[in-house]
């Protein structure tokens, strides 16, 4: 019998002894874990699902275990994005965007405490009361209500009763190292740029740039190409990148994922899927490095296949699955970032230009020369490079070192999602594709073996020319913006607004989610669930278990994925 938990692919949802138990960490992944909890500023790089909050989780709790001089404080921002309509509502929506944020770390002290067993309520609420002149209650009612949206005049009542700040934040942090003997506390925040409102973004680092002192340090998770910074803030001064990820092409990354599923999923499935090496070792491929990948196929196959043997087919069909998924986040960015909406378009045609030209350049070739890396001609212009920073966001690019040769130039290399090549038949002679020979493909590629591709050969002018923000109408009388910084309608002289990126995801069709289309299709039968709103207004999933074989453990689950999809 296996544990559905298992098939839980949030660390931020699965227990400590889940996390101690399931995780699988490479030598790369404990120098990051020992550079979490140092005391400089570091930012956690990497696509989604690349193991961002696995690593922060586990640096907390072995701080916990392990470095009793630590007050390691977890923060997960993953509502980020519920509180950006009051942005577009109040006259300080800075000021409370900053309250919430400075809120979340003060309460987020509790739980450290506890796990630590020095949490003495009522000293702890003394100590909150004369730091800030409200209650802990209060703090944690604060984050609540604007997370939930509550009316604004509530909001604005709220925050203007509270002192905080940075400087009294970190204050209190020291006064708390004090009280328990401790040298130094470390702020774990996680899901920092799952929002894509630039504004958000950049009122976070700020925030960000000056949490620090002697004894306190912030580390954040951020996404490739996409996160905002503030104009103050200086990569390399302000802090360092610590890059995340397993990449298909390190030496021991079989034997890492083989870990992995002997952990997760026990003895019995692991031997099952075992059965068909080659299968196995495409779904690891197809992952491409995020084990998030691995669980999500894992779970396609053995849904109602837990007996009998797994075939080819069902293998790829798996496969097929996660790379839809990977290709839907992708897309998911006209909805986040809707400016971008012609650069998302342009990529997703891009990527399918450059499948073609690998699968071009491996005709013919043995197994042993194929390649699974494509090298883009230098200089690369700043659109097709925002293009490109949206493919790495989504993993379906990862950048590899630029090489020079020689006379033809200097080139950019990208390794191209596996599991797209996987799915395109990038590898086979003809027709026919098998698991080994994709498999043996793979293995057997090297980092010199990569389709040399000048830019203007996927990028022209005409492509170049499509590159343009896609920007909103007045809403006053629909004339085009002049641009992206006009502040009033060149027609109307209206103030112009930007609407709310929250209220347009909510809208979105249920389609958008990872789930397979057979579920969706049945959901839609079965029940009155159609949009993200849909799921986030249906309490305790009363709605979602009329659906057929969907009980509370399914119905959890799509909500979760409702949840993430808002926070990106």
């Amino acid at each position: 019998m296996i544990k559905e938990n298992v098939f839980q692919v949030r660390a931020e949802n699965l227990t400590k002894e889940e996390i101690l138990q399931w995780t699988s960490f490479t030598e790369k992944d404990q120098f990051i874990i020992k550079k979490l909890q140092g005391n400089s500023s570091k930012l956690l790089v990497g696509p989604r699902g690349s193991g961002k909050s696995m690593l922060m989780r586990w640096a907390y709790y072995s701080s916990i275990e392990n470095e009793p001089e630590i007050l390691p404080i977890y923060i997960n921002f993953e509502k980020y994005l519920y509180i950006e309509p009051i942005l577009h509502q109040a006259s300080n929506g800075n000021v409370i965007f900053t309250k919430w944020v400075l809120s979340k770390v003060i309460t987020q002290i509790v739980p450290t405490l506890v796990e630590c067993n020095r949490y003495d309520s009522e000293k702890f609420s003394k100590e909150i009361l004369d730091f800030f002149k409200v209650d802990i209650e209060y703090l944690q009612r604060l984050t609540y209500q604007l997370e939930g949206g509550s009316a604004i005049d509530r909001i604005e009542e709220l925050t203007s009763s509270v002192d905080l700040s940075v400087g009294n934040v970190i204050a209190f942090i020291k006064h708390i190292l004090d009280q328990n003997n401790m040298k130094r506390a470390i702020l774990l925040l996680d899901d920092a740029a799952h929002a894509f409102s630039p504004r958000l973004q950049k009122e976070f680092f700020e925030i960000f740039r000056v949490l620090k002192s002697r004894e306190v340090s912030a580390k954040a998770a951020v996404y490739p190409g996409l996160t905002n910074y503030s104009p103050y803030f200086n990569i390399g001064h302000d802090a360092l990148f610590l890059d995340v990820g397993y990449s298909p092409d390190e030496p021991d990354y079989i034997s890492f994922f083989d870990d992995i599923m002997e952990k997760r999923f026990g003895d019995e499935v692991f031997t099952k899927l075992k059965e068909n090496r080659a299968g196995l070792n495409n779904l690891y491929y197809a992952a491409n490095g995020i084990p998030r990948g691995l669980i999500v196929m894992v779970e396609f196959l053995l849904d109602d296949n837990t007996r009998k043997k797994i075939t080819q087919r069902e293998y790829y069909d798996a496969i097929d699955m996660w790379t839809e998924t990977v290709s839907k986040n992708h897309d998911s960015l006209k909805i986040r970032i809707p400016r971008y909406k012609n650069f998302v378009d342009v990529g997703s045609e891009i990527m399918e230009r450059l499948l073609e030209l690998i699968k071009e350049y491996n005709k013919g070739k043995d197994k042993s020369s194929k390649a699974v890396y494509i090298g883009i001609s230098n200089p690369i212009s700043a659109e097709l490079q925002k293009v490109i920073d949206f493919l790495e966001y989504s993993g379906l690019l990862r950048e590899k070192k630029n090489i020079s040769k020689g006379i033809k130039g200097v080139y950019t290399r990208y390794l191209v999602h596996l599991g797209k090549l996987i799915q395109a038949n990038s590898f086979a002679e003809g027709k026919t594709k098998t698991l080994a020979y994709s498999s043996d493909s793979i293995s057997n590629s090297k980092l010199r073996q990569f389709a040399r591709i000048q830019a203007d050969r996927i990028f022209s002018e005409e492509v170049k020319s499509r590159c343009q923000f896609d920007l909103p109408p007045c809403n006053n009388c629909g004339a085009p913006r002049a641009s992206e910084q006009a502040k009033f309608c060149t027609g109307c002289g209206a103030e112009l607004r930007s609407a709310s990126i929250f209220y347009e995801i909510i809208e979105q069709e249920i389609d958008v989610l990872p789930l397979t289309s057979k579920r969706i299709q049945r959901i839609k039968i079965d029940s009155e669930i159609r949009t993200i709103k849909d799921i986030l207004m249906d309490e305790n999933g009363i709605e979602l278990k009329k659906v057929q074989r969907i009980g509370a453990w399914w119905a959890d689950k799509i909500r979760s994925y409702a949840e993430e999809f808002i926070g990106g």
